[in-house]
């Protein structure tokens, strides 16, 4: 933004100034006033500049709080007569039984769809781009309803809970977040007011401390572009805070739609590592087309054009699943580029000989 500012500006004075020699050149304007011009010519595209760029700062506000009021937007048919009290237990289950969805303006993206979800460990739903992951996510976290089928939480339909109780359960990042032109704590946080111990807890744990202590003050650094003193993160690490806000939420269960597609993956195999270390406390659900994240996973979902192609740990979908393997193969230099199906079956058990 203050590149084109700044080109802006550029342009605008160039032009003054050529017509300004024009005028000089054929005689309307005395040689004597250049100076004069000049000086005026400056300060006028200065102005020019602060217009623009104060312009430009109030269209990133506005799409910031376009962003906020999407996701807070009421949905009317979601709120029932009678708020049912959600039935959480220690260990919960969220079931798909027969679910379809449609678009209003397209062709059905899931076709009848039925598992469960125990809220436990770590569980990777993974699946090409188009094959339905963030639709599927946005059916889960109660955002969309199904065009057929039920979705149940422990066994209740959850169409009969309020949409903000029943998302309260949930700590997410979507894949579409934003940061916003606030403080580093504040964007973590999503909140003017911090429990401190919390978020410099948060910040220590999911790895952002790396690069955030080194700011010029810290988690108190402000971010964005109103000012050419703000922090203005790599993409890689507004993902990292983004997905810091989550766990600085309350809730008992974790979604990270596609949290590593900013990373390269050895900083992806990091984030996965710290998301299994946190669901020993923490259950999390994480969608990828990557597979090198479904290492650490205890379970996995595999979706193929809108449909559950198979369910089960890394070992079982390798042996049973030829789409699985497709998958793994054209990926797997991306991690390792030695690597291979059978070098990678000799690992695992390697590995559970060595734990037992």
């Amino acid at each position: 933004m203050i590149v084109v500012t700044s080109w802006m500006a550029s342009f605008a004075t160039l032009v003054l100034f050529i017509l300004m020699v024009f005028k000089i050149y054929i005689g309307l304007l005395p040689i004597g006033q250049l100076n004069t011009l000049f000086g005026s010519v400056v300060q006028m595209s200065w102005a020019c500049s602060i217009v623009v760029a104060t312009w430009q700062r109030f269209l990133r506000f506005q799409n910031q709080m376009d962003y906020v009021s999407n996701i807070l937007k009421p949905d009317g048919d979601r709120i029932p007569s009678e708020e049912k009290v959600l039935p959480v237990v220690e260990e919960n289950v969220i079931t798909f039984s027969h679910v379809s969805f449609s678009y209003s303006d397209g062709d059905e993206v899931l076709h009848d769809i039925s598992f469960n979800l125990d809220l436990e460990g770590v569980m990777a739903l993974i699946g090409t781009n188009g094959s339905g992951k963030t639709t599927l996510v946005k059916l889960l976290l109660g955002l969309y309803r199904p065009t057929t089928g039920k979705i149940l939480f422990n066994g209740d339909d959850i169409s009969e809970f309020s949409l903000g109780s029943y998302f309260s359960l949930f700590k997410v990042v979507f894949q579409d977040y934003e940061i916003f032109d606030f403080s580093v704590a504040q964007n973590v946080s999503a909140s003017v007011h911090q429990n401190n111990k919390r978020l410099r807890h948060i910040i220590n744990s999911s790895g952002i401390a790396k690069w955030v202590n080194n700011l010029p003050q810290r988690e108190e650094t402000e971010v964005g572009s109103y000012s050419e003193n703000n922090f203005q993160p790599s993409g890689g690490q507004e993902q990292q805070i983004a997905i810091a806000r989550a766990q600085y939420k309350h809730g008992i269960y974790q979604v990270l739609d596609e949290p590593s597609s900013a990373m390269d993956p050895i900083k992806e195999l990091d984030l996965v590592s710290r998301i299994k270390k946190f669901s020993k406390d923490m259950p999390s659900l994480f969608i990828t087309h990557r597979i090198g994240a479904t290492a650490l996973a205890s379970k996995i979902i595999l979706l193929k054009n809108g449909k559950i192609e198979d369910v089960g740990t890394q070992k079982e979908l390798f042996q049973r699943s030829p789409y699985f393997r497709e998958l793994w193969k054209s990926q797997a230099k991306l991690y390792a580029p030695d690597t291979s199906f059978d070098a990678y079956e000799a690992s695992v058990e390697e590995e559970e000989i060595s734990q037992n």
